[in-house]
């Protein structure tokens, strides 16, 4: 008989323990979910920064070709009028 209650007072540590560390695991679980979200949207932050970040490149990129070409455009006026003045 006391190797019976034994049993089942032991049985019933092992239940509590058992449920205890399921609530534990259950916790970081949750905590890994929490900081696997969290790190998504600062991925998805990042992302959104680098396409507005490489758009901005592209417009200043075009922006200074249009000046180069606009820059050439008058030295070649300048010096076809150079030459005019100078004939």
């Amino acid at each position: 008989m006391k190797a019976a209650k034994f049993l089942v007072q032991f049985l019933f540590v092992l239940l509590v323990s058992t449920l205890a560390a399921a609530s534990e695991a259950q916790k970081h679980a949750v905590d890994l979910y929490t900081a696997s979200k969290q790190s998504t949207d600062l991925a998805d932050a990042a992302r959104g920064t680098l396409t507005k970040a490489t758009s901005s490149v592209a417009t200043a990129v075009a922006a200074s070709t249009k000046l180069r070409i606009l820059a050439e455009a008058q030295n070649s006026e300048v010096a076809f009028t150079l030459r005019a003045w100078s004939a």
